[in-house]
């Protein structure tokens, strides 16, 4: 199933001050977050951010708190699944969307709890291969191929990208296919 941009929101979840630092590839992550907030402020996707117990691990870090469109929906929780936080249910009537593009961390727990949670919803699931992370690799590998074994379909943003957009006519085709590519170029310098 292709991602609607009518019909999709974003999530994304607990990159938060002291849970990032501990990410081996926290600046691609950040990047590709980045670039997925960018792509749902120029489409008007949705977006909902979550903190996990924002008290003891701090708030979503400056670089992607910044990013942010003005009207996103926030979530705290210390469920590890935006699912069960107490404004979760008011979120999901406000966004009305069948569909969820999931990026964050960690992979493994939240991310993997939420997609879950949201498929028993009924919802079609997407998780950003290359906007998920965990502090190890063989907990996102394990937990990647949990999903796809339960039906929540693995996406890249270059993937999504071109999944909303459609049509390389789409007036918006331009400007995202460019920062796409200064990101990629980014990310080649950088590693």
């Amino acid at each position: 199933m292709l991602i609607n941009a009518n019909d999709v929101s974003l999530a994304i979840i607990d990159v938060q001050e002291k849970l990032l630092p501990t990410i081996p590839t926290r600046n691609q992550l950040t990047q590709n977050l980045n670039f997925l907030i960018c792509l749902a402020k120029a489409l008007n996707i949705p977006t909902l951010l979550s903190e996990q117990y924002p008290l003891g691990l701090g708030e979503t870090v400056a670089t992607i708190k910044q990013q942010l469109p003005n009207q996103h929906s926030h979530i705290v929780k210390t469920a590890f699944s935006c699912v069960k936080a107490n404004n979760f249910n008011s979120v999901i009537k406000q966004h009305k969307s069948k569909q969820f593009i999931l990026a964050g961390i960690e992979a493994h727990v939240c991310v993997l709890q939420t997609a879950f949670e949201l498929k028993q919803l009924g919802k079609q699931v997407y998780v950003v291969v290359d906007a998920i992370a965990s502090r190890n690799e063989i907990d996102k590998n394990i937990a990647l191929q949990r999903m796809q074994t339960h039906g929540i379909e693995l996406v890249t943003k270059e993937m999504i990208l071109f999944e909303c957009l459609r049509d390389s006519k789409h007036e918006k085709f331009k400007q995202l296919n460019e920062q796409l590519m200064k990101k990629n170029t980014m990310e080649i310098q950088d590693g």
